[in-house]
């Protein structure tokens, strides 16, 4: 009787960008794929696994290096000769899928995200959603503490950029929050010196859900349509870069956080209970918290971030 099937789930990434497979798992994750572990020869050391997936995606003579990480909290790839558990280890569930790492610049043109997509701000657009930071937003805000320095100012403003221009929201499929900014400014503000900050960074990109486009961009006319729907994120994200960049950040959160066509002047919003207040408050309070974070330093990347979770939660 032949052998059953036992899928090992794995990501390709070209660098930190998402690679296309040859084989998706979904349409929608054109990263994620999957391998019969019974055309891998044992032992299933990570040399094997590594080259067999790349043999399966003919990338054998197409890459310059290959690294494959077996955990996403992992900021390390795995040595060839760790041998991996293809029966019952993580990399048997698609949530958990390993990730092979390739490095050769011929695959940029492969890549789930190429160019500049539209609606995507620009330089000097992205430098005005992280400002220099100001004084506490009231007297009774919480302090600066003692510490915070030029050098780790850029830093914090550099890493949160960058996360915008390579996460997701989230960090897996059912809906767990990408935290980097939380961990980010907490020590960023409590003084916390420039290699600290590197090393949140450097631990949290181990373990984020890499960005992709949404199917069409969002209008205020098409505002509604897509609200709970994972796939335009982005989309949600870069309508609220539009309007935090041409209006006051109080003036979008209370026109559409708190404002009365978002919450009840629409079928949609009433009836669905799509209403942005009640989503500002879900998701464990985590678009709440982002909120927060955002107006307490005057960040308003950080207000628009969780203002788009408000409306794509799981």
């Amino acid at each position: 009787m032949d052998n059953p099937i036992v899928n090992l789930y794995y990501r390709l990434y070209d660098g930190h960008l998402p690679l296309a497979s040859k084989h998706p798992f979904q349409p929608n994750h054109t990263n994620l794929s999957s391998i019969d572990v019974n055309s891998i020869p044992p032992p299933y050391t990570v040399a094997k696994i590594t080259q067999s997936i790349l043999e399966r995606e003919a990338e054998k003579q197409a890459y310059t290096s290959a690294e494959l990480y077996l955990d996403r909290r992992d900021a390390k790839p795995a040595a060839g000769d760790v041998i991996v558990d293809v029966e019952k280890g993580d990399s048997t569930k698609p949530l958990t899928a390993v990730r092979l790492v390739v490095r050769p610049e011929s695959n940029r043109g492969r890549s789930a995200v190429a160019g500049v997509p539209p609606g995507m701000p620009n330089k000097t657009q992205l430098a005005m959603l992280w400002p220099e930071p100001g004084p506490p937003l009231t007297a009774d805000s919480p302090g600066r503490w003692p510490g915070i320095s030029p050098e780790s100012t850029a830093a914090v403003r550099d890493y949160l950029q960058k996360d915008f221009e390579q996460h997701h929201g989230f960090f897996n499929f059912v809906g767990a929050h990408n935290h980097t900014p939380f961990h980010l400014l907490v020590e960023w503000v409590l003084g916390g010196a420039t290699e600290h900050l590197t090393a949140i960074w450097d631990q949290h990109v181990a373990l984020e859900r890499l960005r992709f486009e949404s199917p069409h961009p969002i209008t205020e006319e098409t505002f509604f349509d897509h609200l709970g729907d994972e796939q335009y994120y982005r989309a949600y994200l870069y309508f609220f870069c539009d309007l935090v960049l041409r209006k006051p950040v109080h003036a979008v959160v209370e026109e559409w956080i708190f404002g009365t066509r978002v919450n009840f002047g629409s079928e949609k919003a009433g009836m669905r209970e799509d209403g942005m207040v009640n989503r500002l408050l879900a998701g464990f309070l985590h678009p709440l918290i982002y909120v927060g974070f955002g107006l307490e330093f005057g960040w308003v990347f950080t207000v628009n971030s969780k203002s788009t979770s408000n409306e794509c939660p799981f």
